[in-house]
């Protein structure tokens, strides 16, 4: 999965990190993860999980832990475009589909705004995709 700078200024928007050196560059996923899964999740003021969602079905706080253990700790190599995480699994699976449908919407994005010739804001795009549909 190859990232174009748009979209990786986008994660970065996110709250991803990118961190080069020598000749490694990588994408750190970090809280951006859990907004690209759709894991929402609320805190005691302990920082323990009080309730979590995802994709907008509740999910035990336990799971949503470690959901958000793995890929919170995942990467992207920008130069081979593998995605790297410290276990496989369902989180991992979880994450890689929905960095594909991100990356899919990023370059539907980018060819729709090379045809207009320019950016398009949120709303534009969002009519781009309602017209798409209808």
């Amino acid at each position: 999965m190859k990232l174009t700078e748009t979209t990786i200024q986008n994660l970065i928007a996110k709250g991803a990190t990118r961190w080069t050196k020598g000749d490694r560059d990588r994408l750190y996923l970090n809280g951006a993860a859990e907004k690209i899964v759709g894991l929402e999740t609320t805190h005691y003021k302990s920082g323990s999980i009080s309730s979590a969602t995802l994709k907008g079905e509740s999910i035990s706080n336990n799971r949503a832990g470690k959901i958000s253990d793995i890929i919170c700790s995942a990467y992207i190599d920008l130069t081979t475009g593998k995605l790297y995480g410290r276990v496989r699994g369902d989180s991992m699976d979880l994450l890689r589909v929905a960095l594909d449908d991100l990356l899919l919407e990023a370059a539907e994005r980018e060819a729709a705004e090379a045809a207009v010739g320019g950016p398009l804001t949120d709303a534009e795009w969002a009519a781009a995709l309602a017209a798409k549909l209808a």
